[in-house]
């Protein structure tokens, strides 16, 4: 956090100092290794089920290595360039399939 204070000319200037709090990021330095927040977790809830209305306690617990990183690994760069151009390619096949046949009647035909 910064404390920010603004001058006459309007510019921001820092008055305070800036504090660090790792949520995501585990700290390799020992100094900042005691800046980590620690992971909370949900209180448990109570859900209604049932026609007695019998409360069933849900805990949510952290699911922090069970992520698969497929689902959350970013697409390939070029993953739209070919998407767009594979309907240009399937014709450039064809045609290109349909001239071999054309050159080979043709020298069939020389012989």
């Amino acid at each position: 956090r910064v404390d920010e204070a603004t001058d006459a000319d309007g510019a921001a200037a820092t008055t305070g100092t800036t504090t660090i709090a790792f949520r995501n990021y585990v700290p390799r330095d020992g100094d900042l290794a005691s800046l980590k927040v620690t992971a909370t977790t949900a209180p448990a809830l109570a859900v209604p089920s049932g026609e007695g209305r019998e409360t069933v306690a849900l805990t949510l617990e952290p699911n922090v290595g069970d992520v698969d990183p497929s689902t959350i690994a970013p697409r390939r760069a070029n993953w739209d360039l070919k998407r767009d151009v594979a309907r240009r390619l399937e014709k450039l096949e064809k045609r290109t399939r349909r001239a071999l046949v054309d050159i080979a009647r043709e020298e069939e035909g020389r012989r």
